[in-house]
């Protein structure tokens, strides 16, 4: 299987293009200095992805904001501190914020010559606005619906090909994201966006290579 085979390339865009876990992390920090709590940063993200994980399954059509608003106070009862519904809503409101890693960009326009992108992610369409203007606005088309958990085991499911953007590989655990039931199937693994994208460059080549041999 080559990448210059395809001709769609969706995305996932939490994790893979922006930068969802500092962004949550840096969010967190009003409650964290609250609560006083003590746990490490991966500790923290992986706290908020056990309650983001069970408050999709109990609420799955509220928009992503909402859902984010709703377990700032999950974490706040866990926490065993009280979250105004002021507090809740800065935190769910705070998708705009959340930075784009530093070869999205780029990356994404060189991809965009070459095939049609698509978003394929679970968020809300307002709070992936500002997001989607932080990426230029490279997508063909959006799908409102990082990871293994969310995206590899359902396309190992419809047999859809798939690469992982791998972004925490130099660190330990799942972070804000839930581990995958089982052991999901991908047919590319990279460390970035750039890895991908050199990837490609390196097929074109050598596929150029034979052409003109």
């Amino acid at each position: 299987m080559k990448l210059t085979g395809f001709k769609v390339l969706t995305f996932d865009c939490y994790g893979t293009l922006i930068d969802w876990e500092s962004g949550i992390f840096n969010a967190l920090m009003p409650l964290v200095r609250k609560a006083n709590v003590t746990e490490t940063r991966d500790q923290l993200l992986q706290t908020f992805a056990k309650h983001e994980s069970a408050q999709e399954e109990e609420t799955p059509a509220i928009p992503y904001s909402q859902l984010l608003s709703v377990v700032y106070k999950r974490l706040g009862k866990e926490w065993d501190v009280s979250v105004a519904n002021e507090e809740a809503i800065i935190f769910g409101a705070a998708v705009p914020d959340w930075p784009e890693f530093p070869d999205s960009v780029d990356a994404l326009q060189y991809l965009k010559k070459h095939y049609k992108l698509v978003i394929l992610s679970n968020v809300d369409r307002i709070s992936f606005r500002s997001s989607n203007a932080r990426l230029k606005g490279s997508f063909d088309a959006i799908y409102t619906a990082q990871s293994l958990f969310h995206e590899h085991a359902p396309a190992n499911r419809f047999g859809i090909a798939s690469a992982w953007i791998d972004r925490r590989h130099a660190e330990h655990g799942w972070g804000a994201t839930m581990p995958p039931p089982g052991a999901p199937n991908y047919d590319f693994r990279f460390h970035s966006m750039a890895d991908l994208v050199l990837a490609h460059q390196t097929e074109v080549r050598r596929a150029n290579a034979v052409a003109r041999a």
